[in-house]
């Protein structure tokens, strides 16, 4: 008896399993017929917001260790097509020419530097990142939201002592000033943040040094930097010849 039962026992069990594995398959699929409907894509221009980009047809990795500005500008005229915008992870090999040869393209940067363990490799990375920004800096986007620069030019401001908040008057003499002015072609019409800043083509402060770093600088919707500054009154402007700027 004790035989039998087991056998019936372990029968029944087994149809049990097949009939539940049924179920979960039919609803599985009925689930996924009833997804299986049209979606209309979004309208699309052909151009991708922006491309992580290495170098394509590399095969060894001595064909890594420098990359030619041949190579880099046959890359970038493909992915021309397709963004205007590419960012990068290192400035090592060779690829400390990428936003020069970019900027032909009409295309802008985000720089990136490869950190390792190497603290002295990381520091010639960071002198050459800081070369090349310089070199080209009408290139260079940025990964960061206009927010977060904001944040970072505040912080620079509380590191020298600036205050604000309630009962500091608006626009009061300061011991440090660092805004945002332009941030590429983006737009904010925020309390906190307008992009472009309103009121930079009426404040000769803001113009000289502006022009003083970027000599065919423009802001947009009013014109050439250098051009508005001559309508514009310098006559509070002094250049600190006993003073220094120094990029660490």
């Amino acid at each position: 008896m004790t035989r039998l039962w087991t056998a019936r026992h372990l029968g029944g069990g087994k149809l049990r399993i097949v009939i539940a594995l049924a179920m979960v398959v039919s609803a599985s699929a009925l689930f996924w017929t009833s997804r299986d409907y049209t979606v209309s894509a979004p309208e699309w221009d052909g151009q991708v917001r922006g491309i992580a980009y290495s170098p394509s047809r590399q095969f060894n990795i001595n064909d890594q260790k420098h990359i030619t500005p041949e190579h880099i500008s046959r890359d970038l005229a493909q992915l021309s097509h397709l963004t205007s915008r590419i960012r990068t992870y290192t400035v090592d090999g060779g690829m400390d020419k990428v936003p020069e040869i970019a900027r032909r393209y009409g295309m802008t940067v985000s720089l990136g530097i490869w950190i390792s363990p190497d603290k002295e490799k990381n520091e010639q990375q960071i002198a050459l990142g800081i070369r090349t920004a310089l070199a080209n800096r009408r290139t260079f986007d940025t990964t960061l939201a206009a927010s977060r620069l904001l944040d970072r030019a505040h912080a620079i401001e509380d590191a020298f002592g600036r205050e604000r908040g309630e009962g500091i008057e608006v626009n009061a003499p300061r011991t440090l000033d660092v805004d945002v002015i332009v941030v590429g072609d983006r737009r904010s019409d925020e309390d906190a943040l307008r992009l472009p800043h309103p009121r930079a083509h009426e404040r000769a402060f803001v113009l000289q040094p502006w022009l003083d770093l970027e000599p065919d600088a423009v802001r947009p919707d009013h014109g050439p930097v250098a051009e508005l500054l001559e309508h514009t009154d310098r006559s509070g402007l002094k250049l600190r010849e006993d003073a220094t700027l120094q990029i660490q």
